[in-house]
């Protein structure tokens, strides 16, 4: 049986994409991972805490024994926002971080790597007063 790892896990395509494959458990083992907060409580599948991505963590042990990575992991701008991040921290995060993040998986052994971005699949910006859901037209 495969084990499949999904990092971003807190985040809407992770968490959705986590409880999908709950769904089909019996093809797959699940290993849910965030930086922070909470990750769902379950006993139908593993949890791990990574750090940053901005940093050039050591991911090898939270990796092992993982078939596919997943990768959902990101972080948004958020202009105008408490903890705003310009275009060079965001390049460190988003691109530089999930090419450690794939290069740690190759180490760890893992077979697949799966990257999943949704930034601006709807457009630059939410409308004023509407917000995107699932069935959103990108």
């Amino acid at each position: 049986m495969k084990k499949i790892l999904v990092t971003g896990s807190n985040g809407y395509i992770g968490n959705a994409l986590v409880l999908a494959l709950l769904n089909r458990k019996k093809e797959f083992t699940v290993r849910a991972a965030a930086r922070r907060g909470s990750i769902l409580n379950s006993k139908s599948f593993e949890t791990v805490r990574l750090g940053s991505l901005e940093e050039s963590l050591d991911y090898v042990e939270a990796f092992k024994g993982c078939d596919v990575l997943i990768h959902c992991a990101s972080r948004g701008s958020m202009r105008g926002h408490e903890g705003w991040l310009d275009e060079a921290a965001l390049h460190r995060i988003n691109v530089l971080g999930t090419v450690h993040m794939a290069r740690e998986a190759h180490r760890a052994g893992i077979s697949r790597f799966i990257f999943l971005s949704s930034l601006q699949v709807n457009g630059p910006e939410t409308p004023a007063g509407k917000r995107f859901y699932a069935d959103s037209l990108p």
